[in-house]
């Protein structure tokens, strides 16, 4: 009778160490994914904000550079009533209004190395 209420005590012991470790492996991995922000959105977000184009502007004609993602195939440009809308790969959409461009059209369209170069008459 001694063995068996021996062998019940060890098993109890056992299975409070073994939930005790689960606990703690289950805090851990809680604390791990809620530190770690999702880098994805993170560089999306940098992305965004942080998008830079420069806009020349001359006497008749206005040079606009930028850099947009994606083949050339994939690049779509419209000048509508002085704003540039620019769509590129990987859901890429800006709205660039231009000062002064109300009655003008591109003329010039290159795209090389990621980089967008529009002429605008």
């Amino acid at each position: 009778m001694t063995q068996r209420a021996d062998s019940g005590f060890v098993s109890f012991i056992l299975i409070g160490a073994a939930a005790l470790t689960m606990f703690y492996w289950a805090r851990v991995l809680k604390k791990m994914t809620k530190d770690q922000k999702p880098t994805y959105t993170q560089a999306r977000e940098q992305e965004t904000k942080n998008w830079v184009y420069d806009l020349i502007k001359g006497e008749k004609e206005f040079v606009f550079v930028a850099e947009v993602p994606g083949p050339e195939d994939k690049i779509a440009v419209r000048l509508i009533d002085g704003i540039l809308y620019i769509r590129g790969t990987s859901s890429f959409s800006k709205e660039v209004p231009i000062d002064g461009a109300n009655e003008m059209q591109i003329f010039d369209f290159k795209y090389r190395n990621g980089v967008l170069t529009l002429r605008i008459k």
